[in-house]
């Protein structure tokens, strides 16, 4: 579960380390807009989040990561498919990637709880070493995409990708060795 928490958070450092170069030097945004872009893009990542807490009334974590570690996957997946055919629509490009953004805040919250859960006793040393490698992966990502970016929306776009797809594989790998929480619901 840590790691399907650090490859979400590393897709969005993806889009962090490429989307100006993407969005100011290919779709002619001025610094002023990118940064209102990425105000919203934040806002939707916090509603989403808050909509996990509603979520949680009805459904356990488990549950919920379970549906949603696959949307980012697949809105990054239309992404990269769109960019390869044409130049994609500043508008079209935005909501997707604002799709994405809300995607991975359902999944980092989940992925936090679940892989935490069971180290209740040790909880500072779990939260250190999920924070650690929610750190080191994204950060790692961020670098390659800089090494590799050619400030198009189609690599941006497969990194973006790439990371959901790295979540994507954690959580079907760590689910085998979780440790049941049990099927409440938080109230």
């Amino acid at each position: 579960y840590t790691l399907a928490g650090a490859f979400g958070m590393a897709s969005l450092f993806a889009y962090v380390t490429g989307g100006p170069a993407v969005l100011i030097e290919n779709y002619g945004l001025s610094a002023q807009q990118f940064g209102w872009l990425l105000g919203a893009n934040g806002f939707a990542f916090m509603a989403a989040s808050r909509l996990n807490i509603v979520a949680l009334r009805h459904q356990t974590p488990a549950k919920l990561l379970a549906r949603a570690v696959w949307v980012p996957v697949l809105v990054g997946l239309v992404l990269v498919a769109i960019t390869l055919v044409m130049r994609v629509p500043l508008w079209l490009f935005v909501a997707l990637q604002l799709a994405f953004f809300v995607g991975v805040a359902r999944i980092t919250p989940h992925a936090a709880a679940l892989g935490l859960g069971p180290y209740a006793h040790i909880a500072g040393a779990a939260s250190a070493m999920m924070g650690a490698l929610q750190s080191l992966i994204p950060m790692l990502v961020g670098f390659a995409l800089a090494a590799f970016s050619s400030g198009e929306p189609t690599t941006l776009a497969i990194m973006m990708t790439i990371g959901a797809l790295g979540a994507g594989l954690s959580y079907e790998w760590g689910k085998r060795f979780a440790v049941p929480l049990g099927d409440e619901v938080m109230r």
